[in-house]
C-alpha cells in the first residue's frame, strides 16, 4: 500500500442534477445515490481471476490486460456494487479507492478493472488487484474515485461508510490537497529535514488556504493546528517530544476542506547516547603537517557520518584525520537515526627550533680555539652534531682556525644547523736597546748593550 495522499470531504456540495446531465452525455451512470456495496473481499485470497466479463479491456493502468487475467504476483478481491439502471448505460469505472479514515491513505496499487455493461438493475462486480495482502474487510471508510470510462474524466467521489449493515455512498467534492512527502526516523536531540508538497492543491474552488495539523495518533482525533504553518512546506526547528503525526489541511473558497495523507516523524531514543573519545597527536616539528586525531564513536546506531571544519577552511568527512596542520578542529557525528554528538580536537606545535653559537680563537698557532652552540626552541633534549671536527656535545674543543657548522636535533627529531668561525690570534715580535758600552780598545772585547 502506496501513501499518497487524499481526503475527500463527505458533503453534498455538487447538485445531483448536474451530474444527470453529464450521465446523458457520457451515457455512463453514477447514480443518484452513488449505490450500495453488497459485497466487498478481501485481496487476500490470491486468485488469479475476477468476477466480471471476461476479456473485457481492463482500466487504463492495464490496458491490453483482459479483465480475466490478473497481473502476476498480486492478489484480487473484488468489491458489489447495486446500481439502478435503466437501458444500456456503462457504469462508471472506480479508479482509485481512499481509506479515508486512515490518514487519507489513497490505495494506488489498489487497481480497479471495470465492471460489465448492465442492462437492468442489478449488482455490478469490480475487481481490484493489490501486490500487498490489503485487508479490504476491516476498512471503515472508503472514498471511491469514479471515472468517465470513455473519456477517464474524474465524474466524482462517492465514499461509504462501512460501520453500518448496508453502506450507501454519499457524493462528495472533488478537491485535491496536493501530495506531502517527509516520513523519517528522528534522535530526541535531532532536527527533521523539512516535510514538503509534491504539487499544489487543485479542484474545489480557489482561492485555496492551507494550514498544518499534527498528531500523536494516526487517527487524527484530537489533532493540533501548527502555529505560523501556512505554506507549502514545513520545517520544525527540533525533534518532537514523542513520534508525532503531520499532515496538511487546503480549505478552498467555499469552505470546503481536505486532508493530505499523513507523514510521520518517529522519535528515536537510542539505548546508548551517541558520543565519542579521541587521541590526539601534536605537529612534531614547528611549520609540519604532522598532526592527527583518532576517533572512537560508542553508542546510536550505525552507519555514522562525519563532519570535520577546522583552520583554514579545512574540511574533512572521515572518522579519522592524519597530515593536519597545528589548529582547531570541530566535528559533527550523524548516527542512522539522526541522533547527533559533537567534539573537537585543538593540535599544536613546537615553537622554531633555533641556536646561537660563541667561539674561542685560537692563540700562538695551536689548536687551542673552541666553540660552543646554545639551542632553542623546538622539543628538548638536544643532541649536537659538529662537523669537520667530529664533536657531539653543545661545545667543540681544540679547535684550529676555521669553520665550523654544528647541527642540532631535538627529541621530536628536527634539525636546524648554525655555524661558527674560529680565527687565529699569535701577535708579532718586537723589542729596543735601553743601554750599551763600547769597546775600549782596538780588538778588545769588552763592549756591551741591554
Amino acid at each position: 500500500m502506496s501513501h499518497s495522499p487524499f481526503r475527500i470531504i463527505a458533503a453534498l456540495l455538487i447538485f445531483l442534477s448536474g451530474f444527470h446531465t453529464l450521465q446523458a452525455q457520457t451515457n455512463v451512470n453514477i447514480g443518484s445515490d452513488c449505490g450500495s456495496i453488497n459485497a466487498r473481499n478481501n485481496g487476500n485470497g490470491g486468485a488469479n481471476t475476477c468476477p466480471g466479463a471476461n476479456n473485457t479491456p481492463v482500466a487504463t493502468n492495464f490496458v491490453g490486460t483482459s479483465y480475466a487475467t490478473v497481473p502476476s504476483g498480486t492478489k484480487t478481491g473484488d468489491i458489489r456494487i447495486r446500481w439502478t439502471v435503466s437501458g444500456t448505460l456503462y457504469p462508471p469505472v472506480i479508479k482509485r479507492i481512499y481509506e479515508t479514515d486512515n490518514g487519507q491513505t489513497v490505495l494506488t496499487t489498489l487497481q480497479v478493472g471495470p465492471a460489465g455493461l448492465p442492462t437492468q438493475s442489478g449488482d455490478v462486480y469490480y475487481c481490484f488487484y493489490n501486490p500487498t495482502n490489503y485487508n479490504l474487510q476491516n476498512a471503515k471508510l472508503l472514498t471511491f474515485e469514479y471515472v468517465d470510462p470513455q473519456t477517464n474524466a474524474v465524474l466524482g467521489y462517492c465514499t461509504f461508510d462501512f460501520t453500518v449493515a448496508t453502506p450507501t455512498g454519499v457524493l462528495s467534492v472533488p478537491l485535491l490537497p496536493g501530495d506531502i512527502s517527509g516520513t523519517q526516523t528522528v534522535c530526541t536531540t535531532g532536527d527533521p529535514s523539512a516535510f514538503s508538497s509534491v504539487n499544489a492543491a487543485s479542484g474545489g474552488t480557489s482561492p485555496y488556504t492551507y494550514s498544518w495539523e499534527s498528531s500523536t495518533t494516526s487517527a487524527f482525533t484530537s489533532p493540533t493546528t501548527i502555529s505560523g504553518a501556512s505554506g507549502a512546506s514545513l520545517d520544525l526547528n527540533s525533534a518532537p517530544g514523542a513520534t508525532t503525526y503531520y499532515r496538511r489541511k487546503v480549505t478552498d473558497a467555499n469552505n470546503n476542506v481536505a486532508y493530505s495523507d499523513y507523514i510521520t516523524v518517529t522519535l528515536h531514543t537510542p539505548s546508548q547516547a551517541l558520543s565519542s573519545s579521541k587521541v590526539t597527536t601534536n605537529v612534531a616539528c614547528n611549520g609540519a603537517s604532522t598532526g592527527a586525531v583518532d576517533l572512537t564513536v560508542t553508542g546510536g546506531t550505525s552507519p555514522y557520518t562525519y563532519s570535520w571544519t577546522g583552520s583554514n577552511s579545512f574540511t574533512a568527512s572521515t572518522q579519522d584525520l592524519t597530515s593536519l596542520a597545528a589548529g582547531s578542529y570541530n566535528l559533527q557525528i550523524l548516527d542512522a537515526n539522526g541522533c547527533s554528538a559533537t567534539n573537537s580536537a585543538t593540535v599544536t606545535e613546537p615553537t622554531a627550533l633555533g641556536g646561537s653559537t660563541s667561539v674561542t680563537n685560537e692563540t700562538g698557532g695551536g689548536s687551542n680555539g673552541s666553540a660552543t652552540v646554545t639551542a632553542t626552541g623546538g622539543t628538548p633534549s638536544y643532541t649536537y652534531s659538529w662537523s669537520p671536527s667530529g664533536g657531539t656535545g653543545s661545545t667543540a674543543s681544540n679547535l684550529s682556525a676555521g669553520t665550523y657548522t654544528v647541527t642540532i636535533t631535538d627529541a621530536n627529531g628536527c634539525t636546524t644547523t648554525k655555524t661558527a668561525v674560529v680565527s687565529n690570534t699569535v701577535s708579532s715580535l718586537s723589542g729596543s736597546i735601553s743601554s750599551q758600552t763600547n769597546v775600549s780598545c782596538n780588538g778588545g772585547s769588552n763592549g756591551a748593550a741591554t
